[in-house]
């Protein structure tokens, strides 16, 4: 059973629960680990990257991938990100 409704519960907040904050590599959320973070080339892609996974995971619910037409939305804005010409 749900403490909260199924509209209120977004994705990011489930990944968070099961494995803690995303993260794609350590330095983004702790800097001070990393020999290299202050003038690291790559520290700021890695941070951007994670910022947008962690916008797509915050924006569906789980009411989303229970709905078919989401779902759909989802899929369709997808197949135009992949065949979009590269720039």
């Amino acid at each position: 059973m749900l403490a909260r409704s199924p509209r209120e519960i977004k994705i990011g907040q489930i990944f968070e629960a099961a494995i803690g904050p995303v993260n794609i590599v350590e330095c983004v959320a702790y800097p001070d680990q990393c020999l290299r973070a202050v003038f690291c080339e790559c520290r700021a892609v890695y941070s951007l990257i994670n910022q947008k996974i962690n916008r797509v995971l915050n924006e569906i619910s789980l009411a989303d991938l229970a709905d078919p037409e989401t779902m759909k939305r989802i899929t369709l804005e997808l197949e135009g990100l992949e065949n979009r010409p590269n720039v």
